[in-house]
């Protein structure tokens, strides 16, 4: 079978069939970022588990997992710029300014292992001042995008620990407009994991059992997301951002070189068929590494994809990717590469 693939996916080079269509929909990408305060498996998501809301479209794995959070001090370190989104490729997003007056805690339920609802950064009220992280530079990575903002928080005090969550403008703290909330949470009790979405912006009708809400249809290039307890202990365990992709998402560099070569050819090649991420052959974050990754790695030999260079520029000319298709069939063996002689 991975034979029969690996022919099939050398003719459509060859043919031009699997190169990505000028009328193909804008791709989307995913950041994702888990906050913890403790080093334990049960506290990450780590590079084997997917975590997301599949409704939104946001289960994924490589999360970016924080620990202790994002605090004022941390901001503008290496690990807070240029934020990877899910399949290694690197993003222009950035923190740029943060707030945790209420610290780190953590919630000991087993029920909450491995997801951004296990920790949280904190509200508890009486700081005078909410917490919040500031993103900048979305615009240069998404055309459009949502936020997902995972809400939890302590569940024993009588009558549940409730919450707001919306987005506001950095630069003055005012909120911003259309579908930024703020949208109103009570911390479930008891745990038990289920995903429930909040849409919930006026807290006298009661505030509903939740443990997410969706932030739709931004364009902003500078925001601030913030939460403030209107009772008990709340925080914000993490949250994800998708959107559609301005910059690239095809990436065939699987080692991680900053050259597409034959050692990414060869990752792929050990890889074919099955699933697999980004570092093990899968250029277009589609979770399989198949025939369509083998022609994106064609489309990219010889150039760093990384620095933004565009697909269309790079596809080799004729004799070169005769060259590099003759080298495929070298490298696995499966098929026989003669060049035409001429006269």
């Amino acid at each position: 079978m991975q034979q029969l693939l690996l022919r099939s996916a050398i003719v459509a080079v060859l043919c031009g069939g699997i190169l990505r269509s000028p009328s193909a929909p804008a791709a989307t990408g995913v950041i994702s970022v888990n906050f913890h305060e403790f080093d334990g498996l049960v506290n990450l998501i780590d590079g084997e588990e997917t975590y997301g809301v599949a409704s939104e479209g946001s289960v994924v794995g490589g999360w970016i997992n924080l620990k202790g959070g994002i605090s004022p001090v941390s901001v503008g370190g290496p690990a807070f710029t240029d934020w990877p989104l899910s399949n290694g490729t690197l993003s222009t997003v950035d923190v740029t300014g943060a707030n945790n007056p209420g610290g780190q805690a953590t919630f000991f339920n087993a029920a909450l292992n491995d997801s951004p609802m296990r920790a949280a950064q904190m509200d508890w009220g009486g700081s005078g001042t909410s917490p919040f992280v500031d993103l900048g530079g979305l615009s240069e990575t998404f055309s459009s995008y949502k936020i997902i903002a995972y809400l939890t928080g302590y569940n024993g005090f009588a009558g549940g620990n409730r919450g707001s969550v919306r987005l506001v403008n950095p630069a003055d703290g005012s909120q911003l407009p259309g579908d930024s909330g703020p949208f109103y949470w009570q911390v479930a009790n008891p745990y038990d994991g289920t995903l429930i979405e909040t849409t919930d912006t006026d807290p006298n009708d009661g505030v509903p059992l939740a443990t997410y809400a969706v932030f739709d249809n931004r364009t902003e290039d500078a925001i601030s997301l913030e939460w403030s307890t209107i009772g008990g202990g709340i925080g914000l365990g993490g949250f994800q951002i998708i959107g559609e992709l301005l910059l690239s998402p095809e990436n065939a560099d699987f080692d991680g070189s900053s050259l597409v070569d034959g050692v990414d050819l060869l990752i792929w090649q050990r890889n074919a068929g099955g699933a697999g991420a980004q570092s093990d052959g899968d250029a277009n974050s589609d979770g399989n590494v198949d025939g369509t990754d083998l022609g994106i790695w064609h489309a990219q030999y010889g150039t760093n994809p990384s620095a933004g260079a565009s697909v269309a520029a790079v596809v080799p000319e004729p004799a070169s990717g005769a060259l590099m298709l003759a080298a495929v069939a070298g490298l696995t063996g499966l098929i026989r590469f003669r060049p035409r002689r001429v006269a």
